[in-house]
């Protein structure tokens, strides 16, 4: 009985704590801009399971090696970077002609670091960590912002996705790219 609770406080805390949250939105921003909802759902869910692993660690050891404001610091400067290059970087080649700077495991990648990046020191990782510590139990803590993460990942991904067929590319490329410098600015921000 204990695993079910467990497994569904774990369940409910995250999906009700990420639902519209900037990593949901990122991953439905990286799926518009890539057109290409499999990898960016695939490394969304990497990056978030690899990101609350460490916090599951840190829940149930109890200890904490990179201060989070470090971890934030880092991430708003990706983040602004990651979003100045989405505006300005060029997708046509020397014959003028479009053509897909991205392939699907750049895609992936791309999702995967981004949104680990996202959840190193957020409320979620420290939500986790809280939870591990309170039950003691890893695995099914695991499990549980895992499936989580994988309905809301996929909910981002799919509406990313469709929203490409219906935006120019040229606008969800500057749309994303200003989201990106606003998550880095607000990442920065709370680093004091």
């Amino acid at each position: 009985m204990l695993e079910l609770t467990t497994l569904g406080a774990t369940f409910m805390a995250i999906l009700l704590a990420e639902f519209g949250d900037k990593t949901q939105i990122m991953t439905l921003a990286l799926a518009a801009k890539s057109r290409s909802m499999l990898p960016v759902f695939t490394g969304a869910v990497l990056g978030e399971v690899f990101a609350n692993t460490i916090a599951v660690a840190i829940g149930t050891f109890l200890g904490f090696a990179i201060p989070v404001g470090i971890v934030r610091l880092v991430a708003g400067g990706v983040f602004i970077l990651f979003g100045v290059l989405n505006i300005v970087r060029r997708e046509e080649g020397k014959d003028g002609k479009k053509f897909k700077t991205l392939n699907t495991t750049s895609i992936l990648w791309s999702a995967f670091y981004l949104v680990a990046l996202a959840e190193m020191g957020d409320k979620t990782q420290l939500m986790t960590v809280g939870l591990s510590a309170q039950y003691q139990d890893p695995i099914t803590v695991l499990i549980g912002l895992t499936l989580a993460f994988v309905i809301l990942s996929l909910i981002g991904a799919l509406l990313g996705e469709r929203t490409s067929r219906i935006i120019p590319l040229q606008w969800i490329k500057i749309g994303s790219g200003i989201l990106f410098i606003v998550f880095g600015i607000l990442f920065l921000a709370d680093v004091g």
